[in-house]
């Protein structure tokens, strides 16, 4: 991240340990890496935004964005930022509005530990967060005061362009904008150890003796990906599917990327609850890891962005999350992530694996809240832990 983000947030640190509450939160991701892969194909210029400025109501949000350019800064926590995204962003934000962009990339987890210990210190760092889709950890920041309701302008400016139920579709308290909808887990096989006639076609072919300490997941014991497939599959055929995976001596890592690289270099052949942005750079960057389209089908939900309550930039949280719900924002997160946009004037484009599993996939579950209210119940209560004999 930049120096000044770092200074500032080293100190909040030192008085946040006091409390002893973050000392195993991740060390930041660097700001703006060079990509060394494209995501999927180049991602759109940036282009200048016009502000109109005809009504009042134009005038009050002229006054916004005049107030951040006046911040100049804006502290982006997020857990989905392939590095192409993260230079694209930034460029477009800076030469849009002259905000620079400082990233703090980590486990969605982590970052809402971050922010809720940040708020309990009263040392407010974070301006916007931008996650997975989780009840559980949305409700652990309602409870501490720090979320923002918040809807942008270009939603009431433009009402007839947005999927769906649009942007408040995750629950009826208005402080988390949906940005966009993905494919929330992926199945996937290193294809040059997997033989055609070995590969798995369900869940339930995970079963064998010939998977035995083969299986990377991601953690279902925190909300994400893993959590989904815990939930899916749970719904599926009960919790004693787990009880028959546990035997099979499973890796389970919260670092979606470590799940990637895994399978890309044939440490484990099988990867569980994988993200679209981490297959489509493997994949790109020449990774034999193949897409499985399982008989039990797949989940799709929300991706989520939230304004942050007493953030140091409150004016440019409020510009960018605007933007990130404008053409531009939507065609450069969609191209960067691989999700589909919420935007139906927006052409979602997306890698060819991609888009022949969700035409071919059986039946999707949307993970609606209460879906996920019941799936992060899995990891609040223990459950998934117990069952799998997690410490």
């Amino acid at each position: 991240m930049g120096k000044r983000l770092h200074a500032k947030l080293f100190a909040s640190l030192l008085t946040v340990a006091v409390l002893a509450l973050i000392a195993c939160a991740p060390t930041p991701a660097p700001t703006q890496s060079t990509p060394t892969t494209p995501i999927a194909a180049p991602l759109p210029a940036t282009a200048s935004v016009p502000i109109p400025g005809k009504t009042a109501t134009d005038q009050e949000w002229q006054k916004v964005v005049a107030a951040a350019r006046k911040e100049g800064s804006l502290n982006f926590y997020t857990t989905y930022a392939p590095p192409e995204l993260r230079v694209a962003m930034s460029r477009a934000i800076l030469d849009n509005y002259g905000i620079k962009m400082e990233w703090l990339v980590a486990p969605g987890a982590a970052n809402a530990e971050r922010i809720r210990v940040e708020h309990k210190a009263k040392q407010y760092m974070a301006d916007v967060w931008w996650t997975g889709f989780s009840v559980l950890l949305t409700k652990e920041l309602r409870a501490a005061n720090a979320l923002v309701p918040f809807t942008p302008p270009v939603v009431i400016t433009e009402p007839g362009v947005w999927r769906g139920k649009g942007i408040d579709t995750i629950s009826d308290e208005r402080d988390a904008l949906t940005v966009t909808q993905r494919a929330g887990i992926l199945f996937v096989v290193n294809s040059s150890i997997v033989r055609p006639e070995d590969t798995p076609q369900s869940y339930q072919d995970l079963l064998g003796s010939k998977w035995k300490g083969k299986i990377v997941m991601h953690d279902p014991t925190v909300p994400g990906g893993g959590n989904s497939t815990f939930g899916l599959l749970t719904r599926e055929y009960g919790l004693e599917f787990w009880e028959k995976m546990k035997g099979q001596n499973i890796a389970f890592i919260r670092d979606y990327g470590e799940v990637g690289r895994r399978v890309a270099i044939g440490e484990s052949p099988v990867g569980l609850g994988l993200l679209i942005s981490q297959f489509v750079p493997l994949r790109n960057a020449g990774a034999t890891i193949k897409l499985i389209v399982p008989a039990e089908g797949g989940v799709k939900n929300n991706g989520p962005m939230y304004l942050i309550n007493n953030a140091p930039h409150a004016n440019a949280g409020k510009v960018f999350l605007n933007w990130a719900l404008t053409r531009e924002g939507q065609e450069m997160i969609s191209l960067g992530t691989g999700d589909e946009p919420i935007r139906t004037d927006v052409e979602y484009k997306t890698h060819p694996e991609i888009d022949s599993m969700l035409r071919s996939m059986p039946k999707w579950l949307f993970q609606d809240w209460k879906a996920t209210e019941e799936f992060n119940g899995y990891a609040e209560d223990g459950t998934a832990r117990r069952i799998l004999g997690l410490k």
